[in-house]
């Protein structure tokens, strides 16, 4: 096939669905980021339990533990368009104490039987939400804890859990 016959022809990336513009008549993918996406894609399809085990296995790691944190912390920040200035090293120096920094209680990475979600999990906790994931506005607190501050933070909590322990001890 010359030259003349390829510009006739335009093959779209298998990825993106642009046009492919190499030389080559044989092109599949416009780019090596699209050929990487594409071919991780059909292994996934391929091996999509295997490849989930190996997460969960790795996700059970200390390092583990802290990619994943880094990385959900991560992807809200550029969802919620926040300030974002953590790494690895940081996540992993605070999972390394193991202790919830609200409550001094052991941290857990055992999933609960009932929901999947243990309420002892290690979760990143913005003091401030507004302020975005950054190394003074960030603490590893339990899962549980994080929940229970929910959006309206720890005055609100504290209020609440004081009026509950106050009825519970006079019944």
């Amino acid at each position: 096939m010359g030259r003349e016959k390829y510009h006739e022809m335009t093959m779209m990336c298998l990825e993106c669905d642009e046009p492919v513009l190499y030389k080559r008549s044989d092109a599949k993918y416009c780019s090596v980021k699209c050929r990487n996406n594409y071919k991780q894609k059909a292994h996934y399809a391929r091996n999509t339990e295997r490849v989930k085990q190996q997460w969960r296995n790795y996700s059970d790691t200390v390092d583990g533990t802290a990619t994943l944190l880094l990385n959900y912390a991560k992807d809200r920040a550029k969802k919620n368009n926040l300030a974002f200035d953590l790494d690895k090293d940081f996540i992993l120096e605070k999972l390394k104490i193991g202790k919830c920094e609200l409550t001094d209680l052991m941290l857990s990475k055992q999933l609960s039987e009932k929901r999947g979600r243990n309420p002892m999990t290690p979760s990143l906790d913005r003091k401030i939400p507004e302020l975005g994931y950054t190394k003074e506005n960030v603490r590893l607190v339990c899962f549980g804890m994080n929940a229970a501050l929910g959006n309206w933070g720890e005055e609100m909590f504290s209020t609440l859990a004081k009026a509950y322990l106050s009825k519970s001890i006079t019944k």
